[in-house]
């Protein structure tokens, strides 16, 4: 088996120190990244193994077994304070997967027309609620869809969030690449952003 090559991996400085803090406690412990088959993310304090390989990141040695070497080149690790954050971890090499969008930020994301809003439900869910700035995924609605280029971010929802996630799934099939999912459905935005569209 070859050799993988050396990744580039970066740190943002709120990230070294929280690491940094946590090293006190971890008894001489070194820090580990280890990347699983899913792109699924673990970073542990733990001992050396003999054939891990050092990473420096931005200063902050960093130790990756050779499998995950081979998926971390380019990764980007950075520390958020407070409630919902922690450590967010970027891996450019990750394919695309279906993101959770809560209702303020599929809103904020919208005002900003930074977002194109598709609703999945049925005509005759559609005419008991509906979000203004969706177009229906009806046959135009999925014309419309398919024309877009597969690069732009595209959110869908239906009544809490089931079926319009599974939807969004199938658009990574068709490479879209920046899908969303409203987290909730019409019925958390309705709670949450606009009380006059009605719950059912």
């Amino acid at each position: 088996m070859s050799e993988p090559a050396m990744p580039t991996i970066t740190m943002s400085a709120t990230a070294i120190g929280a690491f940094e803090a946590a090293a006190s406690d971890a008894g001489g412990d070194s820090l580990h990244l280890q990347i699983d088959a899913q792109f699924r993310p673990d970073l542990f304090f733990g001992p050396r193994a003999p054939d891990d390989i050092e990473v420096s990141t931005n200063g902050l040695p960093l130790l990756l077994d050779r499998a995950t070497a081979r998926l971390a080149d380019g990764l980007r690790i950075d520390f958020v304070d407070g409630p919902g954050g922690g450590f967010k971890i970027h891996n450019p090499n990750e394919p695309p997967r279906v993101k959770q969008l809560t209702p303020p930020e599929a809103k904020a994301m919208l005002d900003r027309n930074e977002l194109t809003l598709f609703d999945v439900r049925p005509e005759i869910e559609r005419a008991l609620a509906k979000i203004d700035a969706a177009r229906p995924l009806d046959a135009a609605g999925q014309a419309y869809l398919m024309s877009l280029d597969r690069n732009v971010p595209i959110a869908l929802y239906c009544h809490h969030g089931s079926r319009s996630h599974a939807a969004a799934e199938r658009l990574l099939f068709e490479g879209f690449k920046n899908v969303y999912n409203l987290q909730g459905g019409i019925d958390a935005w309705s709670a949450t952003i606009d009380p006059s569209v009605p719950r059912y």
